[in-house]
């Protein structure tokens, strides 16, 4: 168990149901001094579409190259991406029983011409919490450390990652009635969006619902 010991976690955008159920239980803290990792949640969602999931990145320019930190990167607004990731959670949830209901905090966020990838990144995590009616304090790191001490955090920088084929094979979450249920298995690992669109104010529940032990193999914990 690891009840005390406070969790690191990347900066998202609308992060996955692991990054948040472990946001709901856990003491957290954001990460915002790292230098910018490629392929990751960083800058990326997964949503269940008619095809299958489907990865939306939003385009971003780093100043400084490889020696951009988090709070450096710029969202690239020469391609419409906002409207192509609008038009893509239309045609996914449409039909889900809470799609008119929220899609307008969740519009509301990817209407507007953030300044930077951080501060999407937070409007979209407020914008999820709002919907949850989850009251929760934001806390981000002071300045960049390497290393954590492993009796007093939990760091999951980089292990709640698309590419982390441990994270992604420990990952087991109690299964909900999605859109396309009919036409797929369940497909775990997505955006808290999708539990949002399918399950509303019940999200919090499903979220709170998630044990310590679930908890710690999805974050590589037990083995």
């Amino acid at each position: 168990m690891n009840t005390n010991k406070t969790h690191i976690l990347s900066l998202a955008i609308f992060p996955p149901i692991a990054w948040f159920a472990t946001f709901v239980q856990k003491k957290t803290i954001i990460e915002i001094h790292e230098t910018f990792y490629k392929q990751t949640y960083r800058n990326r969602y997964s949503i269940l579409s008619a095809n299958g999931a489907l990865d939306l990145s939003v385009p971003i320019h780093k100043p400084y190259g490889h020696h951009s930190k988090t709070t450096d990167i710029k969202i690239l607004y020469e391609t419409e991406w906002q409207q192509q990731h609008k038009n893509s959670l239309i045609a996914a949830y449409k039909s889900s029983p809470y799609f008119e209901f929220f899609t307008d905090d969740i519009f509301n966020v990817l209407n507007s011409e953030h300044n930077s990838l951080y501060e999407l990144s937070i409007a979209s995590i407020n914008a999820c919490l709002k919907i949850m009616k989850i009251r929760a304090e934001i806390n981000k790191t002071s300045s960049y450390i390497h290393q954590y001490d492993v009796n007093e955090y939990v760091d999951l920088r980089n292990y709640i990652n698309p590419k982390n084929k441990e994270y992604k094979k420990n990952i087991n979450s109690p299964p909900y009635k999605q859109v396309f249920s009919e036409k797929y298995n369940f497909v775990d690992n997505l955006s808290v969006l999708d539990l949002i669109m399918n399950l509303g104010l019940d999200s919090i529940e499903y979220l709170r619902k998630y044990t310590d032990e679930n908890l710690d193999r999805i974050t590589g914990l037990t083995r």
